[in-house]
């Protein structure tokens, strides 16, 4: 059996290990933007390469190596522009209060590390670069023959996109151009509530895998046969075999039935953190940076690790409850047979 691949992202100079199924998850909804670094585990820390060369990033987003790296010099650019346009908004509706100097330090800054970018997309000319910013035009790429992409990244590529997941990627975006606003301690609560709301995003991931082909009507309705078949059975030894076939379903339609509860508590928790996200940017925004400390993402972090928490223990009770339904159904047959035990 082939040993599954895993990965090493370095993002904001924190490093995250990852599955490929959980990294294919993070670029569908498009938590990172291709400019990190990434290695496989068992590589060197001189292995690191940007995201962006990665087949599996480029099938997901159904781009060529040549427009990865263009989509990657768009998204820096148009960081910077959106950073501009909230400082540009936020000097004259507050009137440029005292602060706004060190924003504008922080907003010059982005500009600097931008650089190489806004060239590229502003090289033909100003109206060209704004339509680009904007997304009514592209970047002119050379024209290159397509490279095949490997049967795994394809299935990667096909699965689908969760629009919550897609809108919370976007919110984290908009709340890192504000980084440069934050303290210290502002800079650790994004980083531990983004590391939370993972965690979250991905219990989520593994519990509707595992409802996958689970039709819960068809359950019920199995069980009313079997229920109607252990009533009309003839001889002790097939009504055992029915009791026990009855007994592993039920265990398996209460499992179901907890998996889709935990299901709708995880994604009501990743609806909530979007609306907060909302609220706690704007909040930095219209405070400026002498509050960049205060977040209120200490609470919100814990929030999202109790229920992770909270939904791993369910995970983990139902892996240790497999075997339930077996036993259940032998201590039915050994009741049926009057057999002591």
């Amino acid at each position: 059996m082939a040993k599954k691949k895993k990965y090493v992202v370095v993002q904001d100079g924190s490093q995250t290990r990852l599955t490929r199924k959980a990294l294919s998850r993070r670029i569908r909804m498009e938590w990172y933007e291709g400019h990190e670094l990434f290695r496989l585990v068992d590589e060197p820390e001189s292995a690191l390469r940007p995201l962006h060369t990665l087949e599996l990033y480029q099938a997901i987003h159904q781009l060529s190596p040549e427009e990865a790296a263009g989509r990657v010099e768009l998204n820096a650019a148009r960081g910077f522009a959106w950073h501009a346009g909230v400082f540009v908004a936020m000097m004259v509706f507050l009137g440029s209060p005292g602060w706004g100097i060190f924003w504008l330090f922080a907003l010059l800054a982005h500009g600097a590390k931008s650089l190489g970018a806004l060239q590229k997309v502003f090289a033909d000319g100003l109206q060209t670069g704004i339509a680009r910013l904007s997304g009514s035009e592209k970047l002119a790429l050379p024209t290159v023959a397509s490279t095949p992409i490997p049967e795994d990244a394809e299935e990667d590529a096909a699965a689908p996109r969760d629009r919550l997941e897609t809108q919370l990627a976007e919110e984290w975006r908009r709340l890192d151009d504000l980084g440069d606003t934050l303290d210290d301690d502002g800079r650790a609560q994004v980083a531990d509530a983004r590391a939370a709301l993972d965690e979250v995003l991905d219990r989520r991931a593994q519990v509707r895998g595992h409802l996958a082909g689970e039709d819960v009507d068809a359950l019920d309705a199995e069980a009313a046969e079997l229920e109607a078949e252990v009533a009309g059975a003839e001889d002790t030894r097939t009504r055992e075999v029915l009791q026990q076939a009855l007994q592993a379903l039920k265990a398996r339609r209460a499992a179901v039935g907890e998996l889709k509860a935990a299901d709708l508590r995880l994604t009501a928790r990743a609806r909530a953190t979007l609306h907060q996200l909302k609220s706690i940017r704007m909040s930095l925004v219209s405070a400026g940076p002498e509050e960049g400390g205060r977040t209120a993402l200490g609470s919100l972090t814990d929030e999202l690790r109790r229920e992770a928490r909270s939904a791993a223990e369910l995970e983990e009770a139902l892996a240790g409850g497999r075997t339930s339904p077996t036993e259940a159904a032998a201590d039915a047959a050994r009741s049926l047979r009057k057999v002591p035990t």
